[in-house]
């Protein structure tokens, strides 16, 4: 999705307004103000990814390039969202917390046995 010109001036403007220290770049907590004033509301987890996604340097911060790039992506996941607000059933699951009760071995990952017994309603 490529943002309007109002887009991108919003978004220029909401860079440079949570961009405090003017370096150029911003870290999680500004990226999550910036975004909250662009009519976006992250949850701690698309966060947390928009944050690795979005650093494409690693330099621990996000510049204006990838900031433009996670509002577009924020933006085009807002439109999806509200085409399937429209459906009667909506789960909502916590992934941080299933992970953390699913992954008994603390691997940081769901091997096969553990998604089984996830799945078979063990845990």
């Amino acid at each position: 999705m490529v943002l309007s010109a109002q887009d991108l001036e919003d978004c220029r403007n909401a860079f440079l307004q949570y961009d405090r220290d003017a370096s150029g770049v911003i870290d999680a907590k500004e990226i999550a103000a910036a975004m909250q004033n662009l009519g976006l509301d992250p949850s701690e987890a698309e966060l947390r990814n928009i944050m690795n996604k979005a650093d494409t340097d690693g330099s621990g911060g996000i510049e204006f390039s990838e900031f433009q790039k996670l509002i577009e992506e924020q933006k085009r996941h807002q439109l999806l969202r509200a085409e399937d607000a429209d459906t009667e059933f909506e789960l909502k699951v916590d992934i941080d917390r299933l992970l953390q009760e699913t992954d008994k071995d603390a691997s940081g990952t769901v091997d096969y046995v553990e998604f089984k017994l996830l799945l078979s309603g063990a845990y």
